[in-house]
């Protein structure tokens, strides 16, 4: 996990109510377009909801250009008390197992749709293709 250690990410889980935080990844496969990915960065914004987004881009591109092709201006100041950004591969199970966690925003492949269905987590489920 980039910018995050697991450790860190179980505390702030601890720190949210139970069944309040919104997890958010499309598997390692499926990338959002820019576009994409800030309408639902202002959504998650507005939603005033706590959430885990595990985002995959070039981590190096973001390290260098930082985050303002991907989301709104000033965004991630914005949210960092009520959302965390993964950049990269996130420990999906962990977060998945977490009590904190009520919902999981998915792109519906099989080993997200099986880990939360397992662990009664409810899907959000956005197909992007052939799931």
């Amino acid at each position: 996990m980039a910018g995050i250690t697991a450790d860190e990410l179980v505390q702030w889980l601890d720190s949210q109510s139970a069944g309040s935080v919104l997890y958010i990844s499309f598997g390692s496969v499926v990338k959002l377009s820019k576009e994409q990915t800030k309408a639902l960065a202002r959504a998650l914004e507005g939603s005033q909801q706590p959430f885990v987004f595990a985002i995959k881009i070039n981590i190096s591109y973001q390290q260098s250009s930082g985050s303002a092709k991907y989301f709104p201006a000033g965004f991630l100041d914005r949210i960092k008390d009520r959302g965390v950004v993964i950049w990269g591969w996130a420990l999906q199970f962990l977060i998945l197992l977490h009590p904190s966690v009520g919902a999981f925003m998915s792109h519906c492949g099989w080993n997200s749709t099986l880990e939360s269905l397992s662990l009664g987590v409810r899907i959000v489920g956005w197909p992007m293709f052939g799931d």
